[in-house]
């Protein structure tokens, strides 16, 4: 069974005209945090439906009723709801003032996860997203906390390769005006996934103005549905915050140096 967000997108494109149908996806696709908590009463009212009719949609998803959707919902949501970090997981002030062998630990586990970030990503995607950012005349970085430093970094040092980057902490419509669709690309940065737990919808509002979508996420692969944007760059990550922080940077580094070998050769 695919991922049940892509499951109610690949339905809303798959040219279907029964139009309760469609107004029931629509509304299970905005409403996808809430769906597990609603009864198949609440989701027909609120659709102007019938239950009757819900249970035939979701049937037409594999699901033997209403009742195993949902629990299928708990479940994607449970697998996406990734560890959260805080800024002190690594102290490294102790009661006499710095602790010198958390700050050895602290630097080691930074140089590891810098190193595997390397070692793990997937080359040919970074450099098929270094060629798309040259490509398009708009590009767009999207992400919210740590994530903004690499949309920051690449808009700080992309423009020496000819190149202007937008890095923004939030996305409105008005950012992307629909008559430039075909020269925008997005890249949304959702390190550990909060910006698309928190912003379910965000795909599919981007598609709507982007002509492409990238994700670049440290989300392990399988967790989220990856079919609802054109394209991923998985970066590895250590489970420490302030090193997955570095990591990121060290992958916006590589992209910078990527995007700009794909300049010099246009």
């Amino acid at each position: 069974m695919k991922g049940i967000v892509n499951v109610l997108n690949s339905y809303l494109n798959g040219g279907s005209t029964n139009e309760a149908h469609l107004t029931v996806a629509r509304y299970m696709l905005a409403h996808y945090d809430a769906l597990p908590d609603m009864r198949l009463q609440d989701v027909a009212a609120e659709c102007f439906t019938s239950s009757a009719s819900i249970i035939r949609l979701v049937r037409s998803f594999g699901f033997a009723d209403y009742g195993a959707f949902r629990e299928a919902l708990r479940n994607e949501q449970a697998s996406m709801a990734v560890r959260t970090f805080d800024n002190d997981q690594t102290p490294l002030l102790g009661p006499d003032g710095l602790d010198s062998a958390g700050v050895r630990t602290w630097v080691e586990t930074v140089a590891k996860s810098m190193f595997s970030a390397y070692r793990s990503v997937d080359v040919t995607q970074a450099q098929q997203l270094a060629q798309d950012i040259m490509a398009y005349r708009r590009v767009f970085i999207v992400g919210n906390g740590a994530a903004m430093f690499f949309g920051d970094y690449l808009k700080v040092t992309t423009p020496f390769q000819g190149k202007a980057v937008v890095s923004l902490s939030g996305i409105d419509a008005e950012d992307l005006p629909l008559g430039e669709r075909n020269h925008t690309l997005v890249v949304v940065v959702s390190q550990h996934g909060n910006l698309m737990r928190d912003d379910p919808g965000i795909f599919e509002r981007l598609s709507e103005r982007a002509a492409k979508v990238w994700l670049v996420t440290q989300v392990p692969q399988g967790l989220f549905n990856e079919g609802i944007v054109d394209d991923v760059l998985y970066v590895s990550g250590s489970g420490s915050y302030q090193a997955d922080v570095f990591s990121m940077l060290g992958i916006a580094e590589l992209v910078r140096q990527l995007t700009w070998q794909a300049g010099q050769k246009q």
